[in-house]
């Protein structure tokens, strides 16, 4: 997906991919940051520890500064490849 290039662009491409313009990606971003916070007991058993759920959730926020195009945690939230995992 061609989007703009800079510390929002997995954001842009999720609103692209939900049929909107990449300029929704603050309303992305929200929503991203809240669904991890309304089901933070879920999201513990899946990162299996707080500092983990943390990591994940802090790169949800828009970067302090951003000295380049990309940023280094690019949405993080991609990271849910782990071992062990049981739904119920």
């Amino acid at each position: 997906m061609d989007v703009t290039g800079d510390t929002n662009s997995g954001f842009r491409v999720i609103a692209k991919l939900m049929s909107l313009t990449e300029e929704n990606h603050p309303m992305i971003r929200k929503a991203l940051i809240q669904e991890v916070k309304d089901h933070m007991s879920d999201y513990m058993r899946v990162f299996g520890c707080e500092e983990h759920f943390n990591y994940i959730l802090n790169g949800l926020y828009p970067p302090k500064n951003s000295s380049g195009t990309a940023y280094e945690d690019w949405l993080t939230l991609s990271n849910m490849s782990h071992k062990g995992l049981k739904l119920s």
